[in-house]
């Protein structure tokens, strides 16, 4: 028997995608000068063709699978659609509430 149908509780992948989207939109959503911003927005901008310097190259090595296209293979949305969609959403300003599976909700 699978431990998901034991328990009730959905499948530890489940959790992964939704803490990993849940990042993405913190990420986004902060100050346009804080370094993590920055960053991702860069990458994000990579994503478009748009890279820092006409020069620029990816260094040989690494892994080819990048946390974004981690993103994309979960819902085949690009990249700069997902940073559209998260700081569209902002913050409403209510109160934020911690639930038991670590996502943030608002209440008004």
């Amino acid at each position: 028997m699978k431990v998901t149908a034991l328990t009730g509780l959905s499948p530890v992948s489940e959790s992964i995608i939704r803490r990993r989207h849940s990042l993405f939109g913190h990420v986004t959503r902060l100050a346009e000068d804080t370094p993590a911003h920055q960053a991702l927005r860069c990458h994000v901008d990579m994503t478009l063709g748009r890279f820092p310097d006409r020069s620029w190259r990816r260094r040989p090595g690494g892994p080819r699978n990048r946390w974004l296209d981690q993103l994309r293979g979960d819902n085949n949305y690009s990249p700069a659609d997902l940073w559209r969609r998260a700081s569209s959403r902002g913050h409403s300003g209510g109160d934020a509430t911690v639930l038991a599976d670590y996502a943030l909700t608002t209440t008004t």
